[in-house]
């Protein structure tokens, strides 16, 4: 077996996005066994500054039948320019051909790798993005989460303009669509805890008539050759969720945020306000602004009274309004003519009311902005600043 031994001062485990960010930012080794990319309905927040990064936050806009979205950059986009930019600059020494490793005495790394290879590595600091790869940890707590589950489907309907439709139930909570070629595909999120994933109640059966329900509730019409829309199940992929944490690192990391928030929003602003300036130039072309976050929520206690005074305000319109009848097994018929029985049949309908986060975020922007009302006690207001600084290019 043959043996090689390296010395790094810091070294970071982990193929998240997180983890190939700090690698890149502080420019230190990655090492992991296989790609984790994010998946490709994940963007990032429009007012994230990525411009920090070299990186361009360009906007996109989802479609959904409440209405438009805009967000900002793929995050896929921006994890494999990183990972191909690190791999570039050498900071990916064992690309993903590593199989285990295990932490040894005095500040070592055991790595094996693929063709029986043996690699010590010496470290000054290890910082770990995702524990579950590493052998020999200890003094770690997991925190059970339910799982994320994902269907893939194909279905035979008429075009729509969708690109994503949000459902306020853990199953069925997000559907994307996309097309392979001229086959229309769409990917069902879901989040289920262990007993539900071997419930039939959450198998593929239910799905399908969900999703049925879910497609005609939001006008995605059937082919007029066809009785109904066709929905095939392709198949289904979970994963684990739960948090692995070392406890007296995630103590420092929640130090570290707080000291980063503290300097961010109040130090550099104050300063700035002291000064009585917004942007900062920089000798070498950087510069340093100060811009405004806005933030708000509705508590399970408050929504009653925060949609009143929405309706109250000529803003009921914002107010996301679901209404749902639940069926139980071999009630396909009376689903199909659910409109007609949900009284007579004596079901009882199930009504939700929701205004989306990014929706109240903006109203609260506009609102502020504009010097007008919006309540703190219901709506759990923030304004704050955010240091943003710019590179030169």
């Amino acid at each position: 077996m043959k043996r090689h031994e390296y010395e790094y001062d810091e070294i970071v485990i982990g193929s998240s996005l997180k983890a190939i960010l700090y690698s890149y930012v502080e420019q230190k080794p990655l090492l992991f066994k296989e790609r984790n990319p994010p998946f490709f309905y994940e963007y990032f927040d429009l007012d994230t500054p990525l411009d920090n990064l070299f990186l361009c936050n360009k906007k996109n806009l989802l479609r959904m039948p409440q209405g438009e979205v805009e967000v900002g950059v793929s995050k896929l986009e921006v994890y494999n320019r990183i990972l191909f930019v690190l791999s570039l600059s050498g900071l990916v020494p064992l690309s993903n051909k590593i199989q285990n490793i295990r932490i040894e005495e005095n500040n070592t790394l055991k790595i094996s790798t693929e063709r029986n290879k043996s690699i010590n590595i010496k470290y000054n600091k290890l910082r770990i993005f995702e524990p579950h790869l590493v052998n020999g940890l200890k003094e770690h707590r997991t925190i059970s989460r339910k799982k994320l589950v994902q269907d893939r489907i194909k279905y035979f309907a008429k075009e729509h303009p969708y690109n994503m439709i949000l459902c306020e139930d853990d199953f069925i909570s997000e559907v994307h669509f996309y097309k392979k070629g001229r086959t229309k595909e769409c990917l069902v999120v879901s989040r289920l805890s262990n007993p539900e994933l071997s419930d039939f109640d959450f198998s593929v059966v239910p799905l399908k008539y969900k999703l049925k329900y879910i497609f005609e509730n939001n006008n995605i019409e059937k082919h007029n050759s066809e009785r109904s829309i066709i929905i095939e199940f392709l198949n289904r992929e979970v994963y684990n969720q739960d948090i692995l944490e070392l406890e007296e690192k995630e103590k420092e990391l929640k130090e570290l945020k707080r000291h980063i928030e503290l300097v961010s929003g109040e130090v550099i602003p104050t300063m700035m306000q002291e000064m009585n300036i917004s942007t900062l130039k920089l000798a070498d072309g950087s510069s340093v602004e100060v811009k405004p976050v806005y933030g708000a929520s509705i508590t399970t206690a408050n929504k009653e009274a925060a949609y009143t005074w929405l309706r109250e305000n000529g803003l009921g319109d914002l107010i996301k309004n679901e209404i749902t009848v639940s069926f139980g097994r071999n009630e396909d018929n009376k689903a199909q003519q659910y409109a007609v029985l949900a009284k007579g049949q004596g079901f009882e309908p199930v009504q939700k009311l929701k205004v989306e986060p990014m929706t109240l975020k903006a109203l609260v922007r506009e609102r502020l902005e504009s010097g007008q009302e919006m309540p703190s006690d219901l709506f759990n207001v923030f304004a704050g600043n955010r240091t943003k600084v710019t590179r030169s290019k």
